[in-house]
């Protein structure tokens, strides 16, 4: 096993095996290549790193403490840099600019800054007077500032790599900047970069002066809540507006009218968006209000259009479209009859059929409107029987019915001639199958004191016939075969009645 040390472009360091596995996925490569090409997950920083040297048994480890009395075990030339119990810095970011100094104490006096400071330390700092926890000590080319991490890089809550927050410390002393008292031990500066390094990835919004005490965690809760927020308040997915966001739960504020209007977001969306953002944090109760009857609405015209049980999160993901101004009444109807009939003429929003992919929707009943109009018109003029159609010819016959405003005469055309063909006896092409049918129902009924199955072969039959006698003796003989109450009380009854005398028991005559 050849192990060997590798620095990243801003200085971190970290180990890689340069011997290629032999076996498993890997097989054929080393872990120092699969490091250099930026596929070893949390170690991406690394791509591309050209600085190595071999990393001997007496390596004093990247943190500074390893010593002759650090157990075997917890060396960093056996575990590796940052592996173990004493090194716990976060080496997956090795951004640009140049090596970081490495030192074990500050050069210059309390509170001031230094040329040497230690490498990133592993989470903010709790110690700070006047300010909220969790502040990172950086020392940018001589300038001290206090930064932050909004939490949800990475696609949680924002796209790409940590956004850091910054503020200048008041005439560069942590003593006169009240952040801590004049015999308080000398902070660790937590990373020492370039101003390149510090441009491309944090934004500047003042000095200390504006932070205060009143709040402990700002982003205690911060990727949860927002995470909850973006649907309903798209804005907040902004890098810009983010950043406001997360300035004004750092200062303890709101975040001012002029703020909003000021950015890329604000003024590139319509008026209904913009009104939706100003009520969303203005008013948050009628906010809630207009959200909740959204939802209702939108469930309401799901439903009616045929649409029986979409899912919640689905009803509720077209409402914050609408809500939030981002769709207009007329564009959220549309989208709502493309979900329910997909043989809809209409472009389905691109970001709803992406959303779609990522959820169960399986099971939905969609028996929409021209599909439903097609199973009506097959069962009014053949009947459950010759009228029955799979529904994959209600989609063939609906989608002729949407695509041709003459569809539906032609249709209803070739309906009367069919039932015309099967009830050859009822000559009139007007006559629907209901209207031939309403009759010898009603004749079942008198008969049996209950209705039939029509879809039974023999009741079709009875229906062709046309013929009023055979169609009462069908009746009383089916009556009989299916233990129908009311044909056995009367064909009882009319056996008492013939014989005069004696009983009729369910086994023949008794005299």
């Amino acid at each position: 096993m050849a192990q060997v040390i590798v620095y990243g472009p801003n200085g971190a360091r970290t180990t890689a095996n340069d011997k290629p596995d032999e076996s498993g996925p890997f097989k054929g490569t080393s872990e120092l290549q699969r490091l250099l090409a930026g596929e070893i997950e949390g170690r991406e920083g690394y791509a591309g790193a050209t600085e190595s040297e071999p990393l001997t048994e007496d390596y004093p480890g990247d943190y500074g403490g390893e010593d002759a009395s650090t157990p075997i075990n917890e060396k960093e030339s056996v575990v590796g840099v940052g592996n173990t119990g004493y090194d716990t810095k976060d080496y997956s970011y090795a951004g640009p600019g140049d090596p970081l100094s490495v030192t074990s104490e500050p050069t210059s006096s309390p509170g001031q800054a230094s040329e040497q400071f230690s490498q990133l330390v592993d989470s903010g700092q709790k110690d700070f007077l006047n300010i909220p926890e969790n502040a990172f000590l950086w020392d940018v080319d001589g300038t001290l500032y206090l930064a932050y991490e909004v939490p949800g890089a990475g696609g949680e809550v924002y796209e790409g790599n940590p956004m850091y927050m910054a503020y200048t410390v008041v005439e560069n002393d942590l003593i006169k900047a009240g952040l801590i008292s004049p015999e308080a031990p000398v902070p660790t500066v937590n990373r020492t970069m370039t101003r390149d390094a510090f441009d491309s990835t944090t934004i500047v919004f003042g000095n200390t002066d504006q932070l205060t005490s009143e709040i402990d965690n700002p982003f205690a809760s911060f990727r949860e809540t927002v995470s909850e927020q973006a649907q309903v308040a798209p804005w907040i997915k902004d890098p810009e507006m983010l950043s406001l966001i997360a300035e004004a739960a750092l200062e303890g504020r709101v975040v001012s009218d002029a703020e909003w209007q000021s950015t890329t977001w604000y003024q590139t969306n319509n008026e209904s968006q913009r009104e939706w953002l100003r009520t969303y944090y203005s008013d948050p109760t009628t906010a809630a209000q207009l959200k909740t009857d959204a939802e209702l609405a939108v469930a309401n015209s799901l439903r009616a259009a045929g649409v029986s049980n979409a899912p919640q999160s689905v009803s509720n993901w077209m409402a914050s479209k609408f809500v939030s101004g981002e769709w207009s009444d007329a564009y959220t109807s549309e989208q709502i009859t493309l979900f329910a009939d997909p043989y809809a003429p209409g472009m389905k929003d691109s970001s709803f059929q992406t959303y779609l992919d990522t959820v169960s929707i399986s099971g939905i009943d969609r028996s929409t409107e021209k599909e439903r109009e097609v199973g009506e018109l097959y069962n009014t003029w053949l009947g459950p029987t010759l009228g029955a159609l799979t529904d994959q010819e209600k989609a063939d016959i609906a989608g002729k019915l949407r695509n041709d405003p003459d569809y539906q005469d032609k249709l209803i055309d070739s309906l009367k001639q069919s039932r015309l063909a099967a009830f050859s006896n009822y000559t009139n092409p007007e006559l629907t199958y209901e209207d031939i049918a309403r009759p010898w129902r009603n004749l079942t009924t008198s008969v049996w004191g209950q209705t039939a199955d029509e879809t039974q072969g023999w009741w079709q039959e009875m229906v062709k016939g046309n013929d009023f006698a055979k169609a009462q003796t069908t009746l009383r003989e089916k009556g009989l075969q299916q233990d129908v109450t009311q044909v056995t009380q009367d064909a009882t009854q009319a056996l008492q009645q013939a014989f005069g005398q004696g009983t009729v028991s369910q086994t023949g005559v008794n005299i």
